[in-house]
């Protein structure tokens, strides 16, 4: 295990992601820092760079740049390599709190609920809508003309962007107006979690959705304070494992399949925000309200 604690430079790390074909970790901060780790040097000190302004609500790595959203109304795409910013994509009203990519095609998501849909090869955006409900989460699904996005409750919804005056599909998690904090689609299903401790598990295809779901009791989760809004699910890249962390410190792993409780590691001090596989699960790293980024070995189980 791997203990890297930046406090008090460090306030809090929202989210943290491994590159795709090497294993370079990166971690945000809500100060809208930078932490570059390599996994596979006998690197003590990892590099820190001041990124944005303010919070980093999303940050992952595609095939193509790591990608960053920020409240200080910008999203970026970054060579880590090099540390050269590649494109600064200019919110139209309001920050930036969430972002995605597929190939050339970028996905922004302001807090106004402005959706915007980018090329990264042209300079202006290509298609702007605002859904008309408020929005928290944006993902493309299947292709860069559907899209997935939830409400600020348990609604989700699923858009074609060539028809967006009204949503193709329509969907509750809740019965009650349960608030969303995440959601991640892999290969199979797609996993929510609420800020009440409930996690979801949809199975899916890319015609439409199973109306059935299964929920997965959570005793241990418990939402004690506000900063409670920054944690996150995730999912590994060879769709085996989906992740989340809790108010108590704890990081818990689950099998995509039977979504059986199969690691949980206890070592932040407070909120873990984020979990993060590398692509062959040999790595997870897990970031929170502590400040701490913490890198764990994931032995093989069957799943």
């Amino acid at each position: 295990m791997v203990v890297l604690r930046f406090n008090p430079e460090i306030i809090k790390l929202l989210n943290c992601s491994f590159s795709l074909k090497k294993n370079i970790l990166a971690a945000c901060s809500s100060n809208g820092k930078l932490i570059i780790f390599d996994t596979n040097l006998n690197q003590k000190i990892p590099r820190i760079f001041q990124l944005h302004k303010t919070e980093i609500l999303r940050s992952f790595f595609s095939n193509k740049a790591f990608v960053t959203a920020s409240l200080d109304r910008t999203c970026s795409l970054w060579n880590i390599d090099k540390m050269e910013k590649i494109r600064m994509l200019r919110m139209f009203s309001s920050g930036g709190i969430d972002i995605d990519m597929l190939d050339d095609m970028i996905l922004t998501l302001e807090i106004s609920g402005n959706l915007i849909l980018w090329d990264r090869r042209i300079a202006q955006p290509l298609n702007l809508f605002h859904s008309g409900i408020p929005t928290q989460n944006c993902r493309f699904f299947g292709n860069f003309e559907k899209i997935l996005t939830c409400s600020a409750f348990s609604e989700f919804y699923l858009w074609d962007l060539r028809y967006k005056r009204k949503p193709l599909s329509i969907f509750s998690i809740a019965k009650s107006k349960t608030e969303v904090s995440s959601f991640s689609i892999s290969k199979s299903f797609f996993f929510c979690l609420c800020k009440n401790g409930q996690v979801s598990r949809f199975s899916l295809n890319f015609d439409k959705f199973s109306l059935g779901y299964k929920k997965i009791k959570i005793s241990c989760f418990k939402t004690v304070n506000k900063s409670c809004n920054f944690v996150s699910i995730s999912t590994d890249f060879l769709g085996e494992f989906f992740a989340y962390g809790n108010s108590r410190g704890e990081s818990l792993i689950r099998s995509q399949k039977t979504c059986k409780l199969l690691k949980k590691f206890n070592v932040h001090d407070g909120n873990v925000n984020c979990v993060a596989f590398n692509n062959n699960n040999r790595l997870i790293a897990t970031c929170g309200d502590d400040g701490s980024l913490i890198i764990n070995h994931m032995k093989k189980k069957n799943v």
